[in-house]
C-alpha cells in the first residue's frame, strides 16, 4: 500500500462501514461531495486503480453519480 490512496482511505471510513452516511460531511449533499466526487473523475481520467476494498467508498460513487445533477 504505498501511501496508497491514504485520501480514499479516509473517506471510505466517513462514508461507513455499511455505506450508511449519504454525504460526507453533515445530511446534505455539499461541497465535500462534489469534490470527492470530482477528484474520483479525475481518478479515473489518470487510471488511478481505487482498491475494491475501499467498498464504502465505492458505495457512495454509486450513490452520487446516480444523482441527476451529476450526469
Amino acid at each position: 500500500m504505498r501511501g496508497d490512496h491514504r485520501v480514499y482511505r479516509s473517506h471510505d471510513r466517513r462514508a461507513g462501514p455499511d455505506g450508511a452516511n449519504d454525504h460526507l460531511a453533515g445530511a446534505a449533499f455539499s461541497v465535500a461531495d462534489i469534490t470527492l466526487a470530482a477528484a474520483l473523475v479525475f481518478a479515473d481520467f489518470a487510471k488511478i486503480e481505487i482498491p475494491e476494498r475501499l467498498s464504502a467508498l465505492h458505495d457512495w460513487r454509486k450513490r452520487v453519480t446516480s444523482r441527476p445533477s451529476f450526469a
